[in-house]
């Protein structure tokens, strides 16, 4: 049976119950490191107060529980052709990025969108979409430098329209955001959820831990 304290469990698990209440059920259980899922009811992470966040860090602390953040998904589409809603996933972003500091989050997951036409699109449309995806992770890295927290962009499932869904695909917009394993002090990289498809599993130093599956998620969530 694998260890709580090797893996992280999302708050989605009890996405319709407060998320205090979330997470104190999942400290409760034994969980060593928890991921906030910044959608429905537990976005309300973003507006929470100092005074709020600090106590959060601060129950981490004393428990030993570590903290990670999965961006939210809803208004946060990085691949949109519309200025508008790219800033606005941008600030979310930023915003997001502003609590995992506070928490000492060592990363935030992060999707790569999807695209603004229905059905199949050209290939044409696809590249526009990765380019804007990438111009999208160059700002936020360059609007947080001297942060030393990952962005980490998730693989998603084979649904029509999202970006990231072929391995290929998350390795390419992650190289072209500056991914490079091994090098120290990268911030962006490819982040593997088991479920939704097989990615190579890296470490904090951006290495392939030896005798890994390939599917294995670098921390490995329930929910």
């Amino acid at each position: 049976m694998t260890s709580l304290q090797s893996c992280a469990v999302s708050t989605y698990v009890y996405i319709n119950r407060p998320l205090v209440e979330a997470i104190e059920l999942l400290a409760a259980a034994g969980w060593k490191h928890i991921e906030i899922m910044c959608e429905g009811r537990h976005g309300e992470l973003l507006d929470w107060t100092e005074v709020q966040l600090a106590s959060l860090a601060r129950m981490g602390q004393a428990q030993g529980i570590r903290w990670s953040i999965h961006s939210p998904i809803t208004g946060c589409n990085p691949a949109t052709a519309d200025e508008q809603q790219r800033a606005a996933a941008e600030a979310l972003l930023l915003d997001t990025l502003c609590v995992a500091e506070a928490l000492g989050c060592s990363y935030v997951v992060l999707h790569a969108g999807e695209l603004d036409t229905e059905g199949e699109a050209t290939a044409g449309l696809r590249e526009a979409a990765q380019a804007r995806v990438v111009l999208f992770l160059q700002r936020i890295l360059a609007e947080t430098a001297g942060s030393e927290t990952v962005i980490a962009l998730e693989n998603v499932p084979p649904y029509p329209g999202l970006l990231g869904t072929e391995v290929t695909e998350l390795l390419e917009l992650a190289y072209a955001g500056g991914f490079r394993p091994r090098r120290p002090g990268v911030r962006q990289r490819p982040c593997s959820d088991g479920r939704q498809g097989p990615l190579p599993a890296y470490d904090a130093a951006g290495h392939v831990p030896p005798g890994r599956a390939a599917s294995q998620r670098q921390c490995r969530r329930t929910g």
